[in-house]
Parts: structure tokens; sequence; C-alpha cells
């Protein structure tokens, strides 16, 4: 009886079994070549694109940064205090219409994509977040001309034992128009610029795959 190989068959083997020598020694070094060169291919493919997302996140750390000092500007009891800087709290009630009231951020990260945020036990913005959990954080900014951010993603809650409750907040998508920073996307500053969380940093919504 004739053994007939069909290389194609064994090429998609040598792919799934990551071009493991022992199982390819016998089918031929044309195979064991195809093989190598196809694993090879994968693995520049992956570090490219590895570092084009790299590349896409230094591209926004200067707008985080912008966006960053915009926080860091409002004033609080009377000056602008690196310990706590307000911003409006909103979330939606029962009939949809959005609630606002003024908070001051327990803990901010670096990057802007976590906020963690205080209250007692019971009050509306509670019950609010458990019946949706979709929230925006707003920040006037009142240097200069003037401008404004948005942050908007989604809360969950941490009963603590001192009867408060924290809201740990995660940034989905921040917006901004800030003449002061230069925060905007077009030269007339009509439009604002937009960033979005992709694969654990913020990149421009129009780089996003």
């Amino acid at each position: 009886m004739t053994i007939r190989h069909d290389y194609r068959l064994v090429y998609a083997l040598c792919v799934i079994s990551g071009g493991a020598a022992d199982v390819l020694e016998n089918y031929g070094d044309c195979i064991e070549t195809s093989c190598s060169a196809h694993l090879l291919q994968s693995r520049v493919t992956a570090r490219r694109t590895h570092a084009s997302a790299q590349d896409a996140c230094a591209d926004t750390l200067a707008f985080i940064a912008k966006a960053r000092r915009t926080i860091e500007a409002v004033p609080y009891g009377g000056n602008n205090s690196p310990q706590g800087h307000p911003v409006s709290l909103i979330t939606q009630d029962a009939q949809g219409y959005a609630s606002a009231r003024t908070v001051v951020p327990r803990e901010i990260s670096e990057d802007l994509s976590f906020f963690r945020l205080n209250t007692p036990e019971g009050t509306r913005k509670l019950g609010e977040l458990a019946a949706n959990p979709r929230t925006t954080l707003h920040v006037h900014d009142q240097r200069g001309r003037q401008g404004w951010l948005t942050i908007k993603g989604d809360s969950i809650m941490q009963h603590n034992s001192d009867g408060t409750v924290d809201i740990l907040f995660t940034a989905q998508k921040l917006e901004s128009m800030s003449y002061t920073e230069g925060l905007m996307a077009d030269k007339e500053g009509f439009k604002p610029i937009s960033l979005a969380r992709q694969n654990g940093c913020w990149m421009l919504e129009s780089q996003q795959g």
C-alpha cells in the first residue's frame, strides 16, 4: 500500500502543534521549513502588533497629562489643593433624567482610568447606580477661556464596615474641550477630543481597530 502525504494537512498540523520538530521530522524538510517560516512570520506580526499598540498608547500620554491638569486646576477649599479636586458625579434616576452632584474623589489613578469615591450608606446616588451603573464624571475648566472634561464609565459599589460605600469607577471614554490646555479635535474649538480605553490604554477613537 502506498501512503500519500497531504502536505496541506501536515502544514495545518504543524501550525496547530506549534511547530514541534518531533512531530514533523518524518514529513520532509520542505514541511519543516514551511512551518518554521509560518511561525517566524506569526511572531514578527505579533511583535509588530504589540509595538503598534504601545506606540498608540504613547501617543495619548500628552492628552491624559493635559486632562489631569484640568482636574488638578479645579479649586477646592479656596485653593488648588493637591489632595482633592471636585468633580460632578452624574447618574440616571428612575425616569431616565440625569442626576448631578459635586463630589471629591478619594483616589484618582495616574492615567485617569480609575476613580474611587466615597459616600454614606443610603444615599440617592447609590440607589441610582445600583439600577444603572453607567456613570459620568464632569469637570469645568475655569482657567482662561475655560473648557470642560467628561469621563464616562461604569461603577461598582464596595460596602465598608464604617457605614460608608466606596464607588469604584472604571473609565471607558474621555472627552474634552479645553482652550487652556489645547485639548480639542479642531483648530476652532468646536469639536472635543475623544479617547477610549482599548487593550489597557487610552487611544484616540480614530485609532481604534
